[in-house]
């Protein structure tokens, strides 16, 4: 940017913004409106040269006072309060000044975290996420080196990464589409029958527990051994998705039955040898 370019008119700067899936808003000293970017527009009347109290009816009286106070100063000492939307969606305030005379307000949503001391409190819930997130987050995931795969309510695969076709030989026509049930060792399937039987009764409040572990066959046959993070996910229309996330144990498990062997064959020995040993 050219010094002498006043910050507003700097070219790029709204481009920059616009790629942003969430609401910014550059705000000047006098708490006005110097400009927004798409997603903000969506969210709030945001007309450029009006003060912030166009808000209010949007964000509340309380977050529309810090944010008049955040302008006016060089650092607000107050945490910004966290905003209740009409829809029930709650919004997280982040604030960043930018320069002397302009601050961004970036508007976040916030996963509700359930009451201390109830049955949820222990484990997190699945996350409700906009299309255009929930894109983004797998996007994310999809360039893991972790193997990663997505199922429909059905339990079918509905894609997997690079990482899960590495991790099992296999090609993508022989693995999305059918139920990963399949590659599951025999003596497995009725623990994750169960499993999914009480998912489906109990729908999306169902706590995950933080890790599993399982097993699969890949593509030669070969058991390969894992641990997966598991979460829910729910879209704006309520459809469901499941998203695991796998680390290959299969190694890990190798060794210690390899360890446990040894120590069966060291117990063996001193109890065939005929002569007293002391270690």
């Amino acid at each position: 940017m050219n010094p002498a370019e006043p910050w507003p008119s700097a070219s790029g700067w709204r481009e920059f913004f616009d790629l942003l899936t969430d609401a910014v808003v550059v705000v000047d000293t006098s708490a006005r409106v110097v400009l927004a970017n798409t997603a903000a527009l969506r969210l709030l009347p945001c007309e450029a040269g009006m003060p912030v109290e166009q808000f209010q009816a949007t964000l509340g009286g309380a977050a529309v006072r810090w944010l008049r106070r955040a302008a006016s100063t060089s650092r607000e000492s107050t945490a910004p309060p966290v905003v209740r939307l009409a829809d029930g969606r709650s919004v997280g305030i982040a604030w960043r000044r930018l320069d002397a005379q302009h601050a961004a307000m970036h508007l976040t949503p916030q996963t509700d975290q359930p009451a201390a001391g109830s049955a949820g409190a222990r484990r997190p819930g699945p996350f409700t996420l906009p299309a255009d997130r929930m894109r983004e987050t797998i996007s994310f995931l999809w360039e893991s080196p972790f193997p990663a795969l997505m199922q429909g309510d059905d339990f079918r695969i509905v894609d997997v990464n690079q990482a899960f076709l590495d991790f099992t030989g296999e090609t993508r026509e022989n693995v999305v589409g059918h139920d990963p049930l399949e590659r599951r060792p025999i003596a497995e399937h009725a623990a994750v029958l169960a499993a999914r039987g009480r998912l489906h009764a109990a729908g999306a409040t169902t706590p995950e527990p933080a890790l599993i572990d399982g097993s699969l066959l890949d593509a030669s046959g070969r058991e390969r051994r894992y641990r997966a993070a598991r979460r829910t996910l729910v879209d704006e229309t309520g459809h469901h998705l499941y998203l695991a996330v796998l680390q290959d144990t299969t190694a890990e498990h190798l060794a210690r039955e390899r360890a446990d062997r040894s120590l069966r064959e060291l117990d063996d020995w001193f109890d065939l040898s005929p002569v007293g040993m002391v270690l």
